[in-house]
């Protein structure tokens, strides 16, 4: 006999949060973010703290808390850098890609794809 587990529900303030999150083209990333929710949720509801990676911490009480999506915010930091760098480069050399690519250090295929995740024209 098969084991069904009962159905969650999304809080509202889950599912936006869910929707403030990237998940470009990775459905699997998404439903095992779900499937980890669910498992450690204490009820059929899940919030934005069942999201959230559990961790042992030693530290006080009065320490705050990381941020839900502190990994997201370095994630953008991240990109912003990449941003800047890359269209500082491509100034540089009068926006020649194979020019540019050769001053960041990045083959002109590697430079087509950061350009394309990054949505620099």
């Amino acid at each position: 006999r098969e084991l069904r587990a009962p159905p969650f529900s999304l809080s509202p303030d889950a599912l936006q949060w869910l929707m403030r999150q990237p998940f470009p083209g990775n459905v699997r990333e998404l439903e095992n973010l779900l499937h980890r929710a669910a498992v450690l949720a204490e009820g059929s509801r899940l919030e934005i703290h069942d999201f959230m990676e559990p961790s042992i911490n030693f530290a006080t009480s009065a320490q705050a808390e990381t941020p839900p999506n502190a990994a997201f915010a370095l994630d953008g930091k991240l990109d912003a850098l990449q941003r800047q760098e890359i269209e500082q480069a491509l100034s540089a050399q009068r926006w020649n890609r194979s020019a540019a690519a050769r001053q960041l250090g990045l083959t002109p295929r590697a430079l087509r794809y950061r350009l394309s995740k990054l949505g620099i024209a």
